[in-house]
């Protein structure tokens, strides 16, 4: 099923390659599938049978938001009783179901499934909101007749959440039952998770004038005198500021006792208290990022039903690694989850780059973080796997190698090719960033607006001597254009876009490609204008056009060869390896069948009998090696590798 209604998201997605009708033809559609699916919804939440069993003390909170609502909006209570019970309780669980237990943990909604229950989450909301689309979202404005049609059925529906089932029953207000009841003052403070101790010491924190107001007139309406407690200052006073800390949570509590004897040495905790930072800013700061970097997550369980702990190092800053408590913290938190079992561990070092400050601050606090986690957390490591090292990142590893013991390191492995996980790993549950499922290899996905004003998606790709254009949906290589053909780069500040301007083609110059070209219009040979994903993409899409133009004429060599590939089975195939800066494209004519890194070739070598016209590949990712049958000279393409 597919509710997506944005023409945008429609032909990008790439489920449409059609006109502009036929892509507003789909979307009709769909409006008319999302508006049938959410009135499917919206009859089952608003059913009396699912109602009746709300609980009551969800219905005691809509009761007395209602009476709080009406005393300063008589007439559009329900909108608050709306977002609170849609906003809070049936969005999130329509959106995220794998987390409130509503299909199993492993069973994560698919992108696109995902997609449909957002939009039905958000024309729910909006309905119990009384809110019509509008402005940023131009592209729901469709569905406002839906909301104006069902909104005296969500009206309705509303008003009878806030009443008491037992009201009649008790003859007493509504709820009153509820008020009375007593908390069970009875806790054990070490069986408590704590980060709900760190919430509930925030919370006071930042209440206690108001809190000790409310305390000094509920006593002196009792006793007539406002006597002040000075208890909970004191309390609070001796704890100190209270800490922050992510607000995500595992559904492995982390009680007092383990967090205390995990604290790194430099914290006081002696006493069996929390002491924090005073700079609580720059905490709360601190761990906002590492959350929003993801850097280290938990994923669906591989074939064997073993936990997957990834790491994706190209995440890592180096702020990260000056602040040891915090990381460790944040780590240990995370890690928690998944150490009393067996567990596996992806370490992803695509496109790491490890900067001197960088190892510094790893060689200084490699060894606390080890000497910090139990050693359960290194004898519950089935396996672990290196995604794509390369020549950047061997440092790193062989620093964190001399920190285990052999047995640990014999747990360690290179994979070269990322699909090489998926023999213990199934492919729905491989988290890898998109950009490391691309062999490591470097590409710029952008926007090219032709001379028409249309946009085409495309990667750019350079070679030691042009640029590529390739269709990322056929992996053809649209066309190619030569450095020297490039007369003007340009960009604006504060813009996404780069604009190049080539000279008209020139057959003389230089030499033609081997890969078949695509005929254009005058305007689009001469001018490109690309849109990046991101400034930083622009600047290193530039920055790649000038480095490959400085070293230009230090490349005497052909980056374009017609081979026979052979097979493992021995068949024969017409190919054309490709070279370009930091891979290996085999292509069929124009279509790219594989790239290979160069960093996962292992060895070339010449044929010993035919030295002149066999070339041998190995693959870092293969055992056997691979055939190649040179229609030029096999020396050259040697030593051009």
């Amino acid at each position: 099923m597919n509710l997506e209604i944005d023409p945008r998201r429609l032909e990008s997605s790439g489920d449409v390659d059609l006109e502009v009708e036929d892509v507003e033809e789909v979307a009709a559609e769909h409006r008319t599938l999302l508006a049938q699916t959410a009135k499917l919804f919206l009859d089952r939440i608003t059913d009396p049978i699912v109602l009746a069993q709300m609980p009551r003390e969800i219905r005691a909170i809509a009761h007395h938001t209602a009476q709080a609502g009406k005393k300063i909006h008589a007439d559009s209570w329900t909108v608050l009783v709306g977002g609170f019970i849609m906003l809070r309780i049936f969005s999130p669980c329509m959106v995220t179901p794998e987390s409130f237990d509503l299909m199993p943990p492993d069973h994560v909604p698919s992108p696109k499934a995902r997609r449909n229950l957002i939009l039905l989450a958000k024309l729910i909301q909006n309905c119990a909101n009384r809110v019509l689309f509008g402005g940023k979202e131009a592209y729901m404005i469709c569905m406002n007749d839906f909301i104006e049609d069902n909104a005296t059925q969500m009206d309705q529906y509303l008003s009878e959440v806030c009443n008491d089932p037992m009201a009649d029953k008790n003859g007493t207000e509504p709820f009153a039952d509820l008020e009375n009841l007593k908390p069970n003052i009875n806790v054990n403070v070490q069986e408590m998770n704590i980060h709900d101790l760190f919430d509930f010491h925030r919370i006071l924190s930042r209440g206690t004038n108001e809190l000790q107001a409310f305390l000094s007139t509920e006593r002196k309406n009792l006793t007539g005198e406002p006597t002040i407690n000075n208890t909970l200052t004191a309390l609070l006073g001796e704890l100190g500021p209270a800490p922050f800390v992510s607000s995500v949570r595992t559904k492995t509590p982390l009680h007092v006792d383990a967090f205390l004897s995990n604290l790194s040495e430099d914290v006081p905790n002696s006493s069996g208290t929390l002491i924090a930072s005073s700079a609580q800013h720059d905490d709360l700061i601190e761990t906002q990022a590492l959350e929003k970097a993801r850097f280290l997550f938990v994923g669906p369980p591989t074939k064997d039903n073993n936990p997957v702990v990834w790491l994706i190092v190209n995440r890592v800053k180096l702020e990260f690694l000056t602040n040891i408590n915090r990381l460790v913290t944040h780590v240990f938190k995370i890690m928690e989850e998944v150490s009393k079992s067996r567990y596996v561990f992806i370490i992803d070092m695509s496109w790491a780059t490890i900067t001197d400050e960088m190892k510094t601050a790893i060689a200084e606090n490699i060894p606390k973080m080890f000497s910090t986690f139990g050693r359960n957390y290194k004898k519950n490591l089935s396996e672990a796997y290196v995604v794509h090292p390369t020549a950047y990142t061997s440092a790193l590893l062989t620093l964190i190698r001399s920190f285990a013991s052999q047995k640990l390191r014999s747990k360690i492995h290179d994979v070269y090719n990322w699909k090489d996980l998926m023999s213990i790993i199934p492919l729905e549950n491989i988290l890898l960033p998109e950009a490391s499922r691309s062999f490591i290899t470097k590409s710029f996905q952008v926007s090219k607006v032709n001379a028409k004003g249309k946009s085409q998606t495309r990667l750019i790709k350079f070679t030691p001597k042009s640029l590529l254009n390739i269709d990322p949906k056929t992996k053809n290589i649209q066309n190619e254009r030569p450095l020297t053909e490039i007369e003007d780069v340009s960009a604006y500040f504060n813009s996404n876009e780069i604009c190049i301007r080539f000279c008209e083609n020139n057959p003389k110059e230089g030499k033609k490609s081997i890969l078949k070209s695509i005929t254009s219009n005058t305007m689009d040979s001469v001018f490109r204008r690309y849109v990046c994903e991101s400034k930083q993409e622009r600047d290193e899409i530039i920055e790649s056009i000038f480095m490959c133009g400085f070293k230009y004429d230090t490349i005497n060599f052909s980056t374009e060869f017609k081979v026979v590939k052979v097979n493992h089975a021995g068949k024969r195939q017409d190919r054309i390896f490709k070279l370009t800066t930091d891979s290996l494209l085999n292509c069929d004519e124009s279509k790219i069948q594989s790239e290979i890194s160069f960093s996962g070739i292992e060895e070339v070598s010449l044929d010993q009998d035919n030295p002149n016209d066999v070339l041998w590949l190995k693959f870092k990712s293969e055992r056997k090696k691979r055939k190649i049958i040179c229609v030029e000279n096999a020396r050259t393409m040697v030593s051009t590798h």
